[in-house]
């Protein structure tokens, strides 16, 4: 039998704004900073987007989530899948 464990998220932050289809938002905690193409998910576990970049000063940075949907609001918590280690058969 296969089990899948749903992946760890980690809080990202809130939404400040939203354009099109993109959306800024405030990192909660600037010591873990998501990287780059990094999945987003709101509370309920949806799929949201992806991390495109990350900008503004070191001690207040945003991340900008490219979204899936234009359904998001301002205010929503937003939260990221950690990178997945990778492994390398050594022979």
């Amino acid at each position: 039998m296969l089990v899948i464990m749903s992946p760890m998220l980690i809080r990202l932050g809130s939404v400040e704004h939203t354009l099109d289809e993109k959306a800024l938002v405030r990192i909660a905690d600037p010591v873990n900073i998501p990287s780059i193409r990094s999945r987003v998910y709101d509370k309920e576990r949806r799929f949201i987007g992806l991390v495109t970049d990350i900008i503004g000063p070191v001690s207040r940075p945003y991340a900008v989530v490219a979204l899936k949907e234009k359904t998001i609001h301002s205010g929503t918590e937003l939260f990221y899948e950690p990178p997945r280690r990778k492994y390398r058969h050594r022979e």
